[in-house]
């Protein structure tokens, strides 16, 4: 049995889109930029129009935290994708994802400063572009406060003396005050289904340009067999932590690759995460708070119970009597009867008279022949 290696593709929140797009096209940003792609439609114009008008909804709708001005797909690749043409390589994921949700991308290929990791980066707006764009023309001027909230007059936008209050804007009479060139955001891309979605797509393309059977990889299965290990950011001030968690994970992980070639069922393997992992880190959270250290004690527990598992799934079956102990016993009873009969004769010969010698001996012929059949029986 084949175990492959999850794939790792991760999905992120841009809160500066046109930003992380010079970012990841710069060649005098990146040391090991090997290709750049960008659908027909994905010009600057359009990034930094899209971060204009999100930006503009997102003060409008007065949400806290940070405007999502787009997202970022990145693409793990097995090392022997080096060998392909990165052209090749960056513009087959982008145009599969562009074909697929129809929207703008920008994509290029890395390799990280250690040369371990061969990746993608793919930018994509969660909008379309309008066919006909939405602008509406002031008939009047036109205030907004801080917010960015409509106001009806000019003195609610003043200060004490009389000035516009920082942050305040006033549109002129016959100017756009408000205009739309995008669609809505598109709800399906913030859910978790469409994340595997794209997931799956991305792995199937990659298994479908490995030369080697080993290479393959499988999307991580949540609620699997397997425990999923945490990205480290850079500056994480929990870096150690998160390394040592990772190791307890990778031990299970490990264990659970060996328990499957082995031939134990994915059902037992299961029932020892949920009781040994899930339950008792949970029980823990509950009594003593959030113990990383207790977490990977759980882990380890959880690992030394499933190698006892195995060990026992590989021990041989026990042997099985090929005779019902029943018929055994019966057996045993005849021949001891034989063998008392036997030793009767043997001490009254002198006394006894031919015709008793021959009823004994007939007794004798009997049993024997009672053994005999049931032998008989036994060995067919």
């Amino acid at each position: 049995m084949l175990i492959g290696r999850h794939s790792f593709i991760r999905q992120n929140k841009l809160s500066d889109v046109a930003g992380r797009i010079d970012y990841i096209s710069n060649p005098k940003r990146q040391e090991h930029l090997y290709a750049t792609y960008q659908t027909e439609g994905a010009t600057p114009e359009f990034w930094k129009n899209l971060a204009r008008e999100n930006q503009l909804d997102f003060k409008t709708g007065g949400t806290t935290g940070k405007c999502i001005e787009g997202r970022e797909f990145i693409i793990a690749l097995p090392e022997s994708f080096v060998e392909y043409k990165p052209d090749d390589v960056v513009r087959i994921f982008t145009d599969s994802f562009h074909k697929r949700y129809d929207v703008e991308c920008s994509a290029a290929l890395h390799h990280n400063k250690k040369m371990t990791n061969y990746h993608i980066h793919l930018v994509f707006s969660e909008r379309k572009m309008l066919e006909y764009p939405e602008v509406k023309i002031a008939t009047r001027n036109m205030f907004y406060d801080e917010q960015g909230k409509h106001r009806r007059t000019k003195k609610e936008i003043l200060d004490e003396q009389g000035n516009i209050r920082a942050g305040c804007s006033i549109i002129p009479k016959g100017e756009a005050y408000e205009s739309h060139i995008f669609t809505k955001k598109e709800e399906w891309f913030k859910s978790k289904a469409f994340t595997r979605k794209v997931k799956e797509m991305f792995t199937e393309i990659i298994n479908c340009h490995v030369k080697e059977e080993s290479e393959k990889l499988s999307v991580f299965k949540q609620g699997g067999v397997y425990l999923a290990t945490k990205k480290i950011g850079k500056n994480n001030p929990k870096e150690a932590e998160i390394r040592a968690d990772n190791a307890a994970r990778q031990e299970w992980n490990r264990t659970v690759d060996v328990a499957l070639v082995e031939g134990v069922p994915e059902a037992d393997i299961l029932k020892v995460k949920q009781e040994e992992i899930t339950d008792k880190t949970v029980q823990s959270i509950r009594a003593h708070g959030w113990l990383p250290d207790m977490l990977r004690q759980i882990i380890r527990g959880a690992k030394d119970l499933l190698q006892e598992m195995i060990f026992k799934f590989k021990l041989p079956p026990k042997p099985v009597p090929k005779i019902d102990l029943q018929e055994w016993n019966d057996m045993w009873i005849l021949m001891d009867k034989l063998q008392k009969q036997a030793q009767g004769i043997t001490e009254q010969l002198k006394a006894d008279n031919a015709w008793e010698w021959g009823g004994r001996m007939n007794n004798i012929q009997a049993c024997a022949r009672e053994i005999v059949n049931r032998e008989l029986i036994y060995q067919q």
